[in-house]
């Protein structure tokens, strides 16, 4: 392994495209990997070099790479202690070396552990990440994390408030932070075609009539649909064509869900879609988007939704407030809290004029402020920075 790296160049001594590695947990279609993988198609427009490390060998969106052209190095591990890693991070050190990485960007607790010390080590640029707020579990994972900052010439967060909270409580210094927000592509602000609604309807086997509150979560503990089928319990005496949507995975709550709906008398009313498409989007289903969250990041759930023209309604959690503005786009409430939540929604679902007034401001704020474009120049803007700051490194090395 080279203890030096030079910077790339052209024989004619251009420089080369931006060489960049994410480093991801795992494939699945969760928001951090969907997030990652949106966001490869722009970098390749933008003229990057993209490759990925995967911490695991299966997963629907190998598919997805693959069909962009974009290597994935597999570096499956058993754990992040063991003889694995330490074979899986001297392999991704010497991929490093061998294809001219600039930086790696890890996208997830796990990945920002694991590749900290192994970047550092191949001399690249390393940008870390945090896209959460709560957790890891393990205090020894939590401490392990925090490290990992300290490796990084950068660390990204996707919503100012993350970024206060790490300077508050993580202690990283506000200048190794850079904030890059979540976005949304052209097609998420698209009307579905003709008949996907009434087409998705009858699957579901939804009335003609209704007035219909969606949720897009995958179905665990930490997503609480078990607050909103509470708070919406009692709404169906008053509104006799209100209906409840759950899309997403089953991720151990889904067996639960359906008996709680079966106590509280509303199991008819209850429709668990599974996953589906991003696109078109489900919240074109819903007269009202919820989200009843103990813990998130800045959840792109939302952003859909407001994309769509619907009014939320949301636990105010984690950096939710930093994209939800109360009375204006849609309504906040504490966790835990079904009183609030049903008050919220029992408004709405009175207010057809309120429902659109909130759908479109909604709508406007995602327009402006979570689109692809800018995300994209501030992320690439940090990438030049982060990648200049590991060759300057590399340099200050004693030979």
């Amino acid at each position: 392994m080279s203890a030096v790296r030079p910077a790339l160049a052209t024989p004619a001594g251009h420089p080369l495209p931006l060489r960049v590695a994410y480093c991801i947990d795992n494939m699945n279609l969760g928001g951090t990997e969907l997030n990652a993988v949106r966001t490869a198609p722009h970098l390749l427009a933008a003229g990057i070099m993209l490759r990925v490390f995967s911490l695991t060998d299966q997963g629907p969106l190998l598919d997805r790479y693959a069909g962009l052209g974009v290597p994935v190095d597999v570096l499956p591990i058993a754990n992040l202690y063991g003889r694995s890693a330490v074979a899986a991070g001297r392999r991704m050190a010497a991929l490093i070396t061998e294809h001219g990485v600039d930086v790696v960007h890890s996208h997830d607790f796990y990945s920002n552990i694991f590749a900290a010390p192994w970047v550092r080590l191949a001399g690249a640029g390393y940008l870390a990440s945090r896209r959460w707020w709560e957790g890891p579990d393990h205090a020894a994972q939590r401490w392990a994390n925090r490290l990992s900052y300290c490796f990084a010439h950068r660390v990204l967060a996707n919503a100012p408030s993350i970024a206060d909270m790490m300077t508050q409580r993580e202690m990283v210094p506000a200048a190794r932070i850079v904030v890059v927000p979540n976005f949304l592509d052209d097609a998420a602000f698209a009307p579905p075609p003709s008949g996907w609604r009434e087409a998705w309807a009858a699957e579901l086997a939804l009335p003609e009539r209704r007035l219909v509150i969606g949720v897009v979560a995958n179905l665990s503990p930490v997503k609480d649909h078990a607050m909103l089928l509470t708070a919406v319990a009692p709404l169906t005496t008053r509104w006799p064509d209100l209906q409840i949507v759950l899309v997403g995975a089953d991720a151990g709550s889904r067996e639960a869900l359906e008996q709680q709906a079966r106590d509280l008398g509303i199991d008819r009313r209850v429709h668990v879609a599974g996953r589906r498409p991003n696109l078109p989007s489900p919240h074109h289903l819903f007269d009202i988007s919820a989200l009843t969250s103990r813990s998130e990041g800045l959840p792109n759930s939302l952003l859909e939704a407001m994309a769509a023209g619907r009014p939320v309604v949301a636990t105010d959690v984690g950096a939710v407030s930093d994209i939800v503005q109360e009375g204006v786009t849609g309504f906040l409430v504490p966790s835990g809290a079904p009183l609030e939540l049903r008050d919220r929604l029992d408004r709405l679902l009175s207010d057809a004029a309120l429902r659109h007034r909130l759908g479109s401001a909604g709508r406007q704020v995602a327009e402006q402020n979570f689109v692809a474009g800018a995300a994209i120049s501030r992320l690439i803007r940090v990438y030049e920075t982060v990648a200049a700051l590991g060759r300057s490194a590399v340099r200050a090395r004693p030979r």
